[in-house]
């Protein structure tokens, strides 16, 4: 091989190299999955595995009616304020007052999750303060505001607040956010920032995962109409029968890594499927069992961290979520504690004056049994 096609190679693959991480720097984050389920009594229940190459500390957080809380922009200012209708709970990050997944008192339930290369939020220079919030503080205004999907698009859509460009200091960064959201008539959207405007999309199917745009997740799924459950009739081909090895071969174009398109194909193929569950109960144990298929160990996803504090890696399943938006309670495990625990909403004072924490990290180990 001459030297001057070897320097074309090299050249290429350093282009190559440094596009792939320019689109990617930004994220320390982008295997987050969700979905929802809806029982035959009418029960919903959103899960949601969060998945991060830095550890947030998260709590269980319960924001109370009454609550004073402010958005934020450049410098320390503070932007949009307001104060909490509904009573919120859920898991926040960095000893916030904010939610990352979680439910209000009406059964409103959703999550942030990471939109990197494709989330452009509006100027905060030239957006008016008095609308300002940090995209981290997204979910937290509108659970704590609004009741239903359709009052959150009724907020957009007069542009009640706005999402602007600005650090979050504990990532030393802008996190790069779209949101899914739920409510207890079975309405489903997502919001994704685009050019610096809010843009709602109705989800028909309840499912979520990362970048890109929501649409192209929507298109992608024609090229997976032949995936079915089924078993697989046997074929003759030249005379000969054939009949697939085993059961489960209906679903061998289903994809199998860990990236955000072949994610969003996986949960929608065991949403779809799934035989529907008698109610809130078999809602959640359900979720359950389809977040596991999400779980990510240490070591098998690794994750650019360029742009964020904290140290660089590999992304882990920090926790599995799942809001049981009918009996509001909060159901979680984290990657140190498989144990699923839960919060319940009538155990909290709905009206306290100040924000409750709860650890989450309770330990763990396997139980023992005597004969």
């Amino acid at each position: 091989m001459n030297t001057l096609s070897c320097t074309k190679r090299f050249v290429a693959r350093a282009l190559a190299v440094a596009v792939s991480a320019a689109l990617l720097c930004t994220s320390a984050a982008q295997a987050c999955t969700s979905f929802l389920l809806v029982a035959k009594d009418g029960s919903k229940a959103y899960g949601r595995t969060m998945e991060f190459g830095v550890d947030m500390k998260a709590q269980v957080t319960m924001i109370p009616r009454g609550y004073a809380m402010s958005g934020s922009l450049p410098n320390g200012e503070t932007g949009k304020r307001w104060t909490s209708r509904y009573a919120t709970m859920g898991l926040n990050g960095f000893g916030l007052p904010i939610v990352i997944d979680g439910l209000n008192e009406k059964g409103l339930a959703g999550g942030m999750l990471f939109f990197p290369g494709y989330a452009k939020f509006a100027s905060a220079k030239d957006a008016p303060k008095a609308k300002a919030i940090g995209s981290w503080e997204f979910l937290g205004l509108v659970l704590t505001s609004y009741a239903s999907v359709a009052e959150v698009k009724q907020a957009i859509a007069a542009g009640e607040f706005v999402v602007v460009d600005t650090v979050q200091a504990d990532l030393g960064s802008t996190p790069p956010l779209h949101y899914t959201l739920h409510d207890t008539t079975g309405a489903s959207i997502v919001v994704e920032s685009v050019d610096g405007r809010l843009v709602v999309t109705d989800n028909p199917y309840g499912v979520f995962t990362n970048a890109p745009e929501f649409g192209w997740h929507m298109t992608n799924l024609r090229n997976y109409t032949t995936v079915s459950p089924d078993f697989p009739k046997p074929v003759k081909v030249m005379g000969q029968t054939l009949i697939p090895f085993s059961t489960g071969a209906g679903m061998r174009d289903l994809p199998g890594d860990q990236s955000s398109p072949s994610r969003f194909v996986e949960a929608l193929a065991y949403v779809a499927t799934l035989q529907t569950p008698a109610n809130a109960m078999e809602n959640v144990k359900s979720a359950e069992h389809i977040l596991n298929h999400f779980d990510i160990v240490n070591g098998s996803v690794g994750e650019y961290s360029a742009g964020v504090k904290g140290q660089g890696g590999y992304e882990i399943t920090y926790w599995s979520a799942i809001s049981d938006m009918t009996n509001l309670r909060f159901y979680f495990k984290t990657y140190d504690n498989q144990s699923l625990r839960y919060v319940d909403m009538k155990d909290f004072d709905l009206d306290a004056k100040a924000v409750r924490y709860v650890p989450t990290t309770q330990p763990s180990a396997p139980q023992r049994l005597t004969p």
